[in-house]
C-alpha cells in the first residue's frame, strides 16, 4: 500500500465515532468492501444515525441494497405481492387455519379498527405483513427505515445504486413465510402483535449497540427453531446466494457499501461468519 493510501486509511479509521454501529469492512489485498446492517422501520429518534455509517457512505463508490428500492412502490412489485400472496377462486385465509386462530384473528383485527373481509383474500405470509405493519403504524414505529434513507441520499448524490436480488426473488422469500405452516403462522403474528413494542425495542437496540449475539439470542434463533423453512429461506439460501456477489467486489478497485438487513450479519450462518471462514478480513468499525 503507497503512503498516501497508508496515511488516508488512518485519517478515516480515527475519524469514525467510537460509539458501536453495525458497520463492518471487509479486506482483501488492497480492497474493501463496508457492510452496514439495516432495519427497515426505524424510530425518528434514532436519527441521525450513528457516524460510522456516513463515513462509510461517502467512501463509497457504489451502494449496493436488498433489492431495487426504486420499484418499492411500483405496479410490478405490487402486481407481484398480488399474484404471489392472495387468494385465487374465492380462497381465503380461513382455508388453513384452525377456527380457534379465524376467531383470534378477527378480534384481533377488530381491536385495530380492521375487518375481516378486507384481509380474507391475503395467504398468511401477505396478512402477516399487514398485521405487522398496521400495529407498528399505531404504534407510531413507522419512521424512515436505514435502506430508504440512504437510497433516498445515493440518488440525490448520483452514486451508482445496485441490488443482490430481483423483484421476484424478493416476493419469492416473502411469500415463503407460512406457507405449509399457515396456523402456526397465523397464531405466532397474533401472539407477537401485543408485544410489537418490546420486539421493535429489542431490534433497535441490537441494531444501535451492533449486539449480534443480541440480535441471534431475541430474534433470529427464535425464529429459527420455530420456523426452520422460514428461517433457511429468509436467511440461510439469501445470504448463500449474496456471499459470492460479495466477494466479486473485493475483486475491483472500487469501494462498495453493502446494506441489508442487520440479522443477515448474525448467527452461525451469517455473512460475517462465511466471510471470515474463507479467508477474508472482517472488522467491526
Amino acid at each position: 500500500m503507497r503512503l498516501s493510501n497508508l496515511l488516508a486509511a488512518i485519517a478515516f479509521a480515527m475519524s469514525i465515532s467510537t460509539v458501536a454501529a453495525p458497520v463492518w469492512k471487509v479486506e482483501k489485498d488492497n480492497n474493501q468492501v463496508f457492510l452496514g446492517g439495516t432495519v427497515h422501520n426505524l424510530s425518528d429518534a434514532e436519527y441521525p444515525l450513528p457516524e460510522a455509517f456516513e463515513k462509510v457512505f461517502d467512501q463509497a463508490d457504489e451502494i449496493y441494497f436488498e433489492f431495487d428500492m426504486s420499484k418499492l412502490n411500483s405496479p410490478e412489485l405490487r402486481n407481484a405481492i398480488i399474484n404471489t400472496m392472495t387468494y385465487k377462486n374465492g380462497g381465503t385465509i380461513a382455508d388453513d387455519i384452525h377456527e380457534d386462530t379465524l376467531t383470534s384473528l378477527k378480534a384481533s383485527l377488530s381491536e385495530r379498527g380492521l375487518l375481516y373481509e378486507q384481509v380474507a383474500g391475503l395467504k398468511a405470509s401477505l396478512l402477516g405483513l399487514t398485521l405487522n405493519s398496521v400495529e407498528t403504524q399505531r404504534l407510531g414505529l413507522n419512521g424512515k427505515g436505514v435502506d430508504t434513507y440512504f437510497h433516498e441520499l445515493a440518488s440525490e448524490e448520483g452514486k451508482p445504486i445496485g441490488w443482490l436480488e430481483s423483484i421476484d426473488d424478493q416476493v419469492a422469500t416473502l411469500a415463503s413465510f407460512g406457507a405449509g405452516q399457515e396456523d402456526e403462522y397465523i397464531r405466532y403474528i397474533l401472539d407477537t402483535l401485543d408485544d410489537k413494542m418490546n420486539i421493535i425495542s429489542e431490534m433497535e437496540k441490537g441494531w444501535k449497540q451492533a449486539d449480534i449475539e443480541l440480535l441471534n439470542n431475541k430474534l433470529l434463533s427464535p425464529m429459527k427453531h420455530t420456523f426452520p423453512d422460514v428461517y433457511q429461506t429468509a436467511v440461510v439460501e439469501r445470504n448463500d446466494a449474496w456471499l459470492p456477489q460479495i466477494e466479486a467486489m473485493l475483486d475491483d478497485e472500487d469501494t462498495e457499501l453493502v446494506l441489508v438487513g442487520v440479522l443477515h450479519f448474525a448467527g452461525e450462518d451469517s455473512v460475517l461468519r462465511q466471510l471470515e471462514a474463507k479467508g477474508y478480513k472482517v472488522s467491526r468499525l
